[in-house]
Formats: C-alpha cells, structure tokens, sequence
C-alpha cells in the first residue's frame, strides 16, 4: 500500500517537473520512484521509506543541476536582445532627413520608425541606411557603405 504512495507523488513531481522545467521536481520524483520500489520491495518502516526519499532525492537533485543544467540552458553575453540588436541593421529612409525637419523616417524589418542622421546631414528618401545605435524611440543612423 505505501508503494503506491510513492508512485502517485512521484507522477505528481513528474508533471510538475514537466509543467516548470526547473530540474528540481524531476529529481525528486526519481526519489519518489525509488522509495516506491524499496517500499515494493520489502522496506516497510516510513521512517526508512523518508530517509531513502531524502537522500536519494538530494543526491540526484544536485548531480542533476551541475550535469544537465549547461546543456539546457545555454547562455552568452554577446547576445544582443530588443532594440541593442537594431545596431548594425539596414533600414530603408521613407521620409527624407532634412536640415529643417532633423527628424525623418524610415522602414526596419517591416516596421516605421523615426530616424535621425548620425552626423546631423540630410538623407533623401529611398537611400538604405545602417542603425548606428538607438536613442529613446529613434534610429539613429548613417547611408549604408559609409565608415
């Protein structure tokens, strides 16, 4: 009959580890499924049945997180994200810069935004530009094959 109860927490550790992706609850519902079988196997005493559960449970839990965790997530710091990844990219100016206006716009990956010339000069309509970096909400950029 205890076995049982292993099982049933065990499964319910599973679908949690499942439903998070934390490599916490898989481990332990590993634990769980270990103590399910000593229980199944003879190991009667609960108290047995807990010590089993928790050494197993945080013996896998820590081997679990060193082993499986860099291959899971992956992390870098040169991956640039959000508008630090519009540096470097090629728009098309819509609306000319002029020296009046200052601001003018262009189309980025199908998007309309405000752009202003690196340098302050005017930039015509339908020339590609490269997005230097970003200020606020504007591009600011320079004509393609420019250094």
């Amino acid at each position: 009959m205890t076995w049982s109860i292993w099982v049933i927490a065990g499964l319910a550790l599973l679908i949690a580890e499942l439903l998070t992706g934390t490599l916490f609850f898989g481990p332990v519902s590993v634990g769980a499924l270990v103590t399910a079988l000593a229980a199944g196997l003879g190991l009667e005493r609960l108290e047995l049945q807990l010590v089993v559960f928790s050494l197993g449970s945080t013996v896998l839990v820590l081997v679990s997180r060193k082993f499986l965790r860099p291959l899971i997530v992956r992390t870098s710091d040169n991956v640039q994200t959000n508008v630090d990844a519009l540096a470097g990219k090629v728009a098309v100016i819509s609306e000319p810069i002029d020296a009046t206006h200052v601001l003018g716009r262009a189309t980025l990956d199908g998007m309309d935004w405000s752009v202003r010339s690196h340098d302050g000069r005017a930039i015509p309509a339908g020339v590609r530009v490269v997005v230097v970096s970003v200020d606020g909400a504007k591009l600011i950029v320079k004509p393609e094959g420019e250094a």
